[in-house]
């Protein structure tokens, strides 16, 4: 009864592409790459030239598109690459499984992804991955992106808790930084067998 006691105390903190989806953003740059010839690292570069403007809220849909295509000399429009990105961001059912199970254990899950409140909203309506997590933070919603500080202080006061008692996952490694810094526990996303791995062993510490 004590175990559990001490396993309901943490709240997990999740990113959403690349842990909860397949990294949906990398597959339209492969994509691009190949349907158009234009060199991956250009696409990717061109994409992160205007990421922080669009995920924090400060740049809207059309605007964001229009500059990405403008740049690579395409002119496919908003809607054409908002569809591609729904075909390649694909849940990972072995990682909500997981997250599944951790509720069913007494945790509480959060929702914490750099995106935008279109994308996101049709990504829930098609899968449903809301009904996964307590509660859902978008970066364009609270006009904050990872790896700022202050989207985690945000997402500690809105959740009620206490860095020391946090998990947060994410699979990029710039993204756990500061998370650490702050004081919560962190964990780099491999795999899921890597995760579960993981998880057992902060909870049970």
């Amino acid at each position: 009864m004590k175990n559990n006691t001490n396993l309901q105390k943490y709240t997990i903190f999740s990113d959403l592409g690349g842990v909860v989806l397949e990294k949906g953003f990398w597959k339209l740059w492969d994509f691009i790459e190949q349907e158009y010839f234009i060199k991956k690292e250009v696409v990717r570069d061109t994409f992160l030239k205007y990421y922080k403007d669009f995920f924090s809220g400060n740049m809207d849909y059309e605007t964001f598109w229009n500059s990405f295509e403008k740049a690579l000399d395409l002119s496919k429009g908003a809607d054409f690459w908002h569809e591609k990105l729904l075909e390649f961001f694909i849940p990972q059912k072995d990682v909500l499984e997981i997250y599944n199970k951790m509720r069913n254990k007494g945790f509480k899950l959060v929702l914490l992804s750099d995106q935008v409140k279109k994308l996101w909203e049709d990504i829930n309506r098609r899968h449903n991955l809301s009904s996964h997590f307590d509660e859902i933070i978008i970066s364009s919603d609270v006009g904050l992106s990872k790896p700022d500080q202050k989207i985690y202080k945000y997402a500690l006061e809105k959740t009620g808790t206490r860095a020391q008692e946090s998990i947060f996952i994410d699979d990029r490694e710039e993204n756990l930084v500061s998370a650490k810094q702050m004081g919560l526990k962190v964990i780099l996303y491999k795999n899921p067998e890597q995760l579960y791995q993981d998880l057992l062993k902060i909870t049970k510490s």
